[in-house]
């Protein structure tokens, strides 16, 4: 694996780019809530796409990537356009429609994304030459950009919006067959059923279909178990000065806590954030803001310590982070177990 010097420092190009990554999407993602989950969905279901083609794994990983990153350019569009409930006037509109220009030059600044950033570019184009922002038709757009559309399309469907709940399957499957040759590459028509098969498969039994029996908040409870259990291996690895250990414990709280933010923002916090009653919006408001602060903390965090080397370079002062964050991350799980949960329990909040 390659790596990074400088100076004593050496950074895994597999986690810095991993890490990054996670980062500029919580960035976007902090900006607009129901964007949660979306990047990390399309990437997956492109990978997937990439695979079914038998593209070699390079070309797997650059689209998964760009699938991931597919809506970063909506960093650059106005608050009153990216988070306004109503229909947008056409104005507004095209500044929407500005984001995949936007994206492709922030990914831009690095020559080894140029073809990453092309496929954001076009995310938007269509088959027939009526997409944006270059009118691109058929082969003009890149086979990247041609699967990003169709996976970002397919996941807006099955997703809960702000202004709808997700369209049926018989619904989807119909528009996503009868805009083949319009909207989306006809070549990639004989893999559109098993992208949908692996999201109805994937997201629907992990988000959608949670316990159909269980009241959801009894399923997030149970996941805070696993993290404080995690949390008291760590800590007794800690006392035993197990260094590499240590990292692999970080790593697996990492992604339990990635796991768990993604079932509570999924349907948790925007469900909340449209109540009625201004206390539940205005504590999910903080609890949201909060809870992603920390995440993006704790992933700063394991990137700092990624190797046993690192922890042993200075003891003391990984104690002394690894202590701050924890204590901050069991205030939050604790928080929300006395005030988030019991206030989603009394308003009758359950899975749909």
């Amino acid at each position: 694996m390659g790596i990074f010097k400088n100076g004593k420092n050496e950074v895994y190009k597999s986690d810095l780019y991993s890490d990054a990554i996670r980062c500029m999407i919580r960035a976007l993602e902090y900006r607009d809530p129901y964007t949660k989950g979306h990047s990390l969905r399309v990437g997956e279901m492109a990978a997937l796409c990439a695979r079914e083609m038998n593209m070699d794994q390079s070309s797997v990983i650059k689209i998964h990537i760009a699938g991931q990153l597919h809506d970063i350019g909506k960093i650059g569009v106005p608050d009153q356009v990216l988070l306004k409930e109503g229909r947008l006037t056409d104005d507004e509109w095209l500044e929407i429609r500005k984001h995949p220009v936007i994206g492709a030059k922030i990914l831009s600044e690095s020559e080894q994304l140029s073809d990453i950033a092309e496929m954001i570019r076009q995310h938007h184009e269509r088959w027939d030459g009526t997409g944006y922002p270059s009118s691109l038709k058929a082969e003009q757009i890149d086979l990247g950009g041609r699967i990003l559309a169709l996976c970002d399309t397919l996941d807006a469907m099955a997703s809960t919006r702000p202004y709808r709940e997700p369209l049926s399957w018989d619904f989807i499957r119909k528009e996503i067959s009868d805009s083949m040759g319009t909207q989306f590459d006809p070549g990639l028509s004989k893999y559109a059923s098993t992208l949908a098969d692996f999201w109805k498969n994937r997201f629907d039994q992990e988000y959608n279909g949670l316990q159909d029996n269980t009241i959801f908040i009894d399923y997030l409870q149970g996941q805070h178990k696993r993290i404080y259990s995690l949390i008291d291996e760590i800590r007794a690895i800690v006392n035993q000065k197990n260094s590499d250990m240590i990292v692999v414990k970080i790593r697996q709280l990492a992604s339990i806590l990635e796991i768990h933010l993604r079932n509570e923002d999924r349907s948790l916090y925007p469900d909340l954030i449209k109540h009625g009653n201004k206390q539940v919006r205005t504590l999910v408001h903080r609890f949201y803001s909060e809870m992603g602060n920390l995440s993006n903390e704790y992933t700063e965090f394991k990137l700092k310590y990624n190797k046993g080397s690192k922890i042993e370079a200075d003891h003391k002062l990984f104690d002394e982070e690894f202590n701050t964050i924890i204590t901050r991350l069991l205030f939050r799980l604790e928080k929300e177990d006395q005030e988030l949960y019991p206030l989603a329990e009394t308003i009758g909040y359950q899975t749909k």
